[in-house]
Parts: C-alpha cells; structure tokens; sequence
C-alpha cells in the first residue's frame, strides 16, 4: 500500500513570518551609527533643538522633521494690529450709517 498525503492549513504557529506579532513590528531592533567631526555635531546640535540626537536623526532620515516655526515679527505684529483697527471702525461705521443719506458738502 502507498503512503498517502495529508495536507493541513497551517496555524498561527506554522504562520508567524507572515503574521508577527503587532508589537514586534513598532520595537525598534536595529541601530544605526554615525560618527561625526566636531564642525557637523555643532551643525547637528542647533539643528535638533530640544530634541535627542537620536530622534532628530530618525526624523530627519524619514523626511518627518516638524514644522520650523519663525520667531514673531513684533513690528510687523504692531503694524498689522493697528490696520486691523482701523479696518474695525471703518466697518462699524459703515455698517451703522447704511441706512443713512450721506451728506456731501457742496464745493461750488
């Protein structure tokens, strides 16, 4: 008599390369190193701001680095502020005289 096959579904256990575990897919496993002169750590030092140097490289490889957010321009602040003022009142008054005849004095 011949043998004959048995064929079964794989489990859970026969499947782990296709199916890891969801938590081992976010641990980090691997390290990268990188060695820099002094001229290039200063560089990377005011680059990372308050972050690790760690994390900023991690960003920065994967084109994630947040936003650069600009220092507030107080002149420009004080300038604008002013103007939005102003356009305040204009339409205030336009707004409570819209019913109202405008009276232009005759020049001739």
């Amino acid at each position: 008599m011949g043998k004959t096959h048995h064929t079964r579904k794989p489990g859970l256990s026969d499947n782990k390369k296709q199916h890891p575990n969801p938590i081992s897919i976010k641990l980090r496993t691997h390290c990268v190193s990188v060695r820099l002169n002094d001229s290039k750590l200063i560089k990377l030092n005011k680059m990372r701001g308050s972050y690790a140097k760690g994390v900023w490289l991690r960003m920065a490889s994967l084109q994630k680095l947040p936003p650069i957010i600009p220092t507030i321009n107080t002149e420009a602040w004080k300038a604008l502020s002013d103007i939005s003022q102003k356009l305040n009142r204009i339409a205030a008054h336009i707004d409570g005289n819209v019913n109202r005849p405008v009276l232009v004095p005759c020049i001739f």
